[in-house]
C-alpha cells in the first residue's frame, strides 16, 4: 500500500525535498552550483501542478485522477483504483490525505524559507525590529 500512495505522494514529498535542497551544499564531489537552479524550477513547477490538481480536486473542480497514464481512465491498475479498491481507502479520505500532504510540504517550505531570509537578513530585521519597538514605545 504504501509505494502506491507513494507514487502520487512522491509528487509532492520529492519535490519539496528538491526545492528544500537549494540552500544546502553539497560535498565538493557532487557540486552542483549551477544545476540547482534548474533542479528549483523543475520541482517548483512538479509542487505546484500537484499542489493545484489536488487542491482543485478538493474543491470539486477536478475528479480523483483514476486509471493510468498509458492505458487511460478504464484502467485498473491506476495508484487511485489501487488505493480504493484494494486497500479500501474513502475516496473524501484520499483527497483529504493528498491535500493534507500538499498543504504540510507548502508549510515547510514556507518555514524553510523564512527560516533562510531571516538568517539572511539579519542586520534588516533588527534595524526594522527596532523601529517598530521604536514607534511602539511612542504611542
Amino acid at each position: 500500500m504504501w509505494i502506491t500512495f507513494g507514487g502520487v505522494a512522491g509528487e509532492f514529498y520529492i519535490s519539496t525535498f528538491l526545492m528544500a535542497s537549494f540552500y544546502f551544499s553539497l560535498p565538493d564531489k557532487w557540486r552542483w552550483d549551477a544545476a540547482h537552479y534548474l533542479v528549483l524550477v523543475i520541482a517548483a513547477s512538479s509542487f505546484w501542478q500537484s499542489f493545484w490538481f489536488w487542491t482543485h480536486v478538493k474543491t470539486g473542480r477536478e475528479s480523483i485522477p483514476f486509471g493510468t497514464l498509458l492505458r487511460g481512465r478504464g484502467d485498473s491498475a491506476g495508484d487511485m483504483n489501487k488505493l480504493i479498491f484494494e486497500h479500501n481507502w474513502n475516496p473524501t479520505d484520499l483527497v483529504n490525505t493528498y491535500s493534507g500532504l500538499g498543504n504540510l510540504c507548502l508549510l515547510v517550505l514556507i518555514g524553510l524559507y523564512l527560516y533562510f531570509l531571516i538568517r539572511q537578513n539579519k542586520a534588516f530585521l533588527f534595524g526594522l525590529k527596532q523601529r517598530i519597538l521604536f514607534r511602539l514605545g511612542n504611542w
